[in-house]
């Protein structure tokens, strides 16, 4: 009687074809891998970008509605600056005086603070100052908020009910260095994320803002 011989292990060809499939595999285990990973990595940016203009609109927002009708002496010849400022033609394009700034280890200074925006770059970046009265060397302390912003658009309304550009209007309230706006609409442009809006009304004004459109 003749016993046929088993076959023992793989043939060459079989562990060829088991490595190309491992081969493939892998591959496309790495893949699905890499695009998780930079998932992760979008969706992380992503969310960055996103806190970083949440914090940046929410420090704008609060020092509008802190806002005090208190002018300033500015560092040339010790002119008087309006308690806000606002339009494209000036240095800083809005800039104004707010309260409500904390003072935990109660050094002897004021409750209040020069503070303004505007664009350096392509970065909106808050400024402030120790003073508010401004001596000629004075220097503010600049804190960027929001980078990759293309524009800012600001319109304040008037106490005659009507939208104005800039601040303080032109006619007889530019006389006055108290006068403030019933609110302060602010259109922040940001590349890759559109247009922030905030309506901010001022606090102690008499009136409401009417039509917002």
């Amino acid at each position: 009687m003749q016993y046929r011989k088993e076959h023992q292990g793989f043939t060459l060809f079989e562990l060829m074809v088991a490595i190309a499939i491992f081969s493939v595999l892998g591959v496309m285990t790495w893949t699905a891998m890499a695009g998780m990973v930079r998932q992760q990595e979008l969706t992380g940016e992503a969310m960055d970008r996103f806190r970083q203009i949440q914090q940046g609109v929410t420090i704008l927002s609060r020092d509008l509605e802190h806002i005090r009708p208190r002018p300033v002496r500015g560092a040339s010849h010790g002119d008087m600056l309006p308690a806000l400022a606002g339009g494209d033609y000036l240095e800083y394009p809005l800039e104004f005086t707010r309260g409500g700034v904390r003072n935990p280890l109660g050094q002897p200074r004021s409750s209040m603070q020069r503070v303004a925006y505007r664009i350096d770059g392509d970065t909106l970046t808050r400024y402030s100052w120790n003073l508010l009265d401004r001596s000629p060397d004075a220097q503010p302390i600049a804190m960027p908020l929001i980078d990759k912003v293309t524009q800012v658009q600001m319109r304040f309304f008037a106490p005659n009910g009507e939208w104005v550009e800039q601040w303080p209007p032109d006619g007889g309230f530019q006389a006055n260095p108290f006068l403030m706006p019933r609110a302060v609409d602010i259109i922040i442009e940001i590349d890759g994320f559109g247009e922030v809006r905030r309506l901010i009304d001022i606090p102690g004004v008499s009136g409401t803002t009417g039509d917002r459109g």
